[in-house]
């Protein structure tokens, strides 16, 4: 619970503990803000609250991916926080009072299980259901929202537990002082029983994936339509999109001196405050407006307290605009809330009410003034999931109409403009706004859109929609140059459309789609040989998969000033910064540089079965090799560092190390050597053939331990090979079971020339 200097205290219940604690509470804030100068209230009334929350608590165990809280009621609180990226938090553990009611939200619906045998999650879930219920000792009466498993868990453990499988069940005595577990989206009826619930005193203790929600059900908002938050909105708290990650041992551990920088009021209080508070630097500010700005997605939009407060903080500001040469650096806490919430409000708006944002012009770019806007009809093949290029763009403020046959609104299409998806929110600086990319769905036969940045504009079809090709109209939309292998005359292309005015252009096949400024797109002459590269390559890494080289859909590669991680990242899609521009359309400069977009490209094609602690970025390397080789001609021993002698001298200096297995898994190079050992002895076949036995297998088949894929990926490797490899492996590091090595005794043993 935290209190400001501008809202009093509620006392919980009328009981004498509660009055004594709230005059306690009110007479810290009184002395620390004399101190600080400044209502940093969740340091003054929370932490009483999280020591009882965390009472015995020194970590908490992952569940699954967890995604992220906002706490944002002025009696909100978070309690555990994961990372986010670089310096940033976010709460998986949070709580909160309304009146006699309380709730504490955990980041994920699977912690009502056995994941609480994992630290001292048990302790922290018994600390909730006494906190929720405001009664420290006694019997507790429980009521499990359909959870049999985990009421009969709280029933071991002392609890009066009770499955409920309808909330008619409060309609009857005897009373719960605590539901617990996964709120469903209630009617109106349960709705009304859950605040007479509430009103009365009772506790909630919940746990939902914001993120997982969000992906299963697209066009609906999460603040607004997602059951949980729809309860939670009362206590000023919400579940959002997004995840944290724990520590490197796997659990979320207590983070005192982060918790108020997590909790959006507090946040706000210090970054606005003329003496910040003690404590508040640099790393803090940055925390406190990545906060403020996640929690503004998250608020309610009937929100009277916070949204308005920011609305004056910002009313009449100078608009920002971060570029690559000046970009805008953490220690500019405030203008980088102002351009996060002008962003996120603008691509939230209804199209009506959008206008292009200054931002937009530095990135993704301007649409020259005297652009036409034109109409055009793009057929979309529904046998194609995901994003489906039109070489349309949006300009940034323009409202655009699409229309369809009314047939095609049970399909369940989206629009999207813009292709830079990166959230880079989370980088010291900013060459670009956060978040610039929209996506709505079709949901009439016409529907009007715009975005505040503009971009390339697609039409996204989900999986397995049915085969059919639907004609979709676009109005008030600009034309962008783009070049589809096979279906664009490069007469045509050099003649006129790659002068097309959009700012972004694409270079497709049906295998990998290239987005790249049209600065450089307009000077190359014919796209059609970098093109036919990329398919060799992208064909070349099917192969070695096991996968048809006739994909559901194709990759994709976008270039952006800035992304969320690293030079280049994997995923759908693939993103790289700019200068990767020049280097993937040029067919020749690619076999030169394409290490980069090759390893991206075989992250993509990585399974987990054989991809074991220390080759998250090995695995994907055998698929670098292996599309230099097909597509330019450039096989692994022809890389320096993968000689015979390169490997040889390497392999002395690792063959004896008592820390062999470790430094084997910290260097990715080091540990690449193996598998080219392997390949240049017995071929590519090999792998081929392993990888096609591992999409055989059945899912209940595969290992599960780390340890169990090192002696799957061992046992496979040496059968395929006709050999026994465990002296191989041993001799680099990489340590497998006496059992896995004994079961190849029957094969001889192979070693390369010079290392027996």
């Amino acid at each position: 619970m935290q209190y400001t200097a501008e809202v009093r205290p509620t006392i919980d219940a009328g009981t004498r503990r509660d009055r004594s604690r709230a005059l306690g509470l009110a007479a810290r804030v009184l002395c620390a803000l004399c101190a600080l100068c400044v209502s940093a209230s969740w340091a003054l009334g929370g932490e009483r609250d999280v020591r009882e929350l965390l009472d015995g608590v020194k970590s908490l165990g992952k569940c699954g991916v967890p995604g992220r809280i906002a706490a944002w009621g002025p009696d909100a609180f978070p309690v555990l926080l994961g990372d986010v990226g670089g310096d940033l938090k976010a709460p998986v553990v949070a709580a909160a009072t309304s009146g006699p009611a309380r709730l504490v939200a955990f980041g994920h619906n699977g912690y009502f299980g056995d994941i609480l045998g994992e630290g001292d999650g048990w302790r922290l879930m018994e600390n909730a259901l006494r906190w929720a219920a405001n009664r420290p000792k006694g019997k507790l009466r429980v009521g499990v929202l359909d959870n049999a498993g985990f009421a009969a868990l709280l029933a071991k453990r002392g609890f009066e537990a009770e499955n409920v499988t309808a909330l008619e069940r409060l309609d009857k005595p005897p009373a719960f002082e605590v539901l617990c577990g996964d709120i469903r989206e209630w009617g109106a009826p349960d709705m009304a029983r859950v605040e007479k619930f509430l009103d009365a005193g009772g506790g909630i203790v919940s746990g939902v994936t914001g993120w997982g929600w969000q992906q299963l059900n697209a066009g609906k908002s999460l603040a607004r339509d997602n059951g949980g938050n729809r309860v939670a909105a009362r206590f000023g708290l919400s579940w959002t999109d997004g995840t944290v990650e724990a520590a490197e041992d796997g659990r979320f551990h207590p983070a005192a001196k982060d918790l108020p920088w997590c909790h959006a009021p507090t946040a706000l209080d210090a970054l606005t405050a003329k003496t910040p508070p003690a404590g508040f630097g640099p790393r803090e500010a940055g925390m406190a407006s990545w906060t403020i700005a996640q929690t503004t997605t998250a608020v309610p939009e009937d929100d009277k307290q916070f949204r308005p407060r920011l609305a004056r903080l910002f009313s009449g500001r100078t608009p920002i605009v971060p570029s690559e040469t000046q970009p805008l650096k953490k220690d500019r806490s405030l203008e980088r809330l102002q351009l996060s919430i002008e962003g996120d409000s603008a691509l939230a708006a209804p199209p009506t009410k959008v206008k292009a944002l200054p931002a937009a012009a530095a990135f993704p770019g301007s649409v020259p003034e005297k652009a036409p806007r034109v109409q055009r009809i793009v057929a979309i093949d529904l046998a194609v999931p995901r994003w489906h290029s039109t070489g349309l763009y949006a300009a940034p403020g323009d409202v655009i109409e699409i229309s369809m046959p009314p047939a095609a609104v049970a399909r369940n299409l989206r629009v999207r403009i813009g292709c830079h998806a990166d959230d880079i929110a989370h980088h010291d600086e900013w060459r670009r706004a956060p978040r610039i990319t929209r996506e709505e769905p079709l949901d009439a036969d016409s529907v009007k859109v715009a975005s505040p940045f503009g971009g390339p504009i697609f039409v996204v079809v989900p999986d397995k929609a049915p085969p059919e090709v639907v004609q979709v109209k676009f109005r008030n939309v600009v034309e962008a140059p783009r070049f589809v292998l096979g279906a664009t005359d490069p007469a045509a292309w050099r003649e006129k459309l790659r002068q097309q005015p959009g700012p972004w252009t694409e270079l497709e096949t049906d295998k990998l789609i290239l987005t790249i400024p049209s600065s450089i797109a307009r000077a190359i002459e014919d796209p059609t040989a970098i093109l036919e590269r990329w398919n060799v390559a992208m064909d070349a890494a099917a192969d070695l998969a096991g996968i048809p080289t006739q994909r559901p859909s194709p990759e994709r590669f976008v270039c952006d000033v800035q992304i969320s991680a690293g030079y280049m990242h994997s995923g759908y899609p693939i993103m790289a910064h700019l200068d990767a521009a020049a280097f993937t359309s040029d067919p020749e400069k690619l076999c030169v540089d394409g290490w980069g977009p090759f390893h991206e490209v075989g992250h993509n094609h990585q399974v987990g079965a054989w991809t074991f602690d220390g080759t998250g970025e090995v695995t994907n390397n055998v698929f670098t090799l292996y599309m230099y080789e097909v597509a330019c001609g450039r096989k692994p021993a022809d890389d320096e560092r993968f000689t015979a002698d390169a490997r040889t001298k390497r392999w002395k200096e690792q063959k004896d190390r008592k820390d062999a297995f470790a430094r084997w898994k910290s260097d990715p190079f080091l540990a690449l050597m193996l598998y080219v050992d392997v390949q240049q002895e017995f071929g590519w076949d090999l792998y081929k053939r392993v990888f096609r036995e591992y999409a055989a297998m059945k899912q209940s088949d595969l290992p599960t331990s780390d340890l169990g894929r090192r002696d799957e990926w061992l046992v496979r490797v040496s059968r395929a090979a006709g050999r026994d490899l465990g002296p191989l492996f041993t001799s680099w590091g990489l340590e497998t079971s006496p059992e896995a090595r004994q079961s190849l005794a029957d094969l001889p043993v192979w070693l390369p020339e010079g290392r027996r």
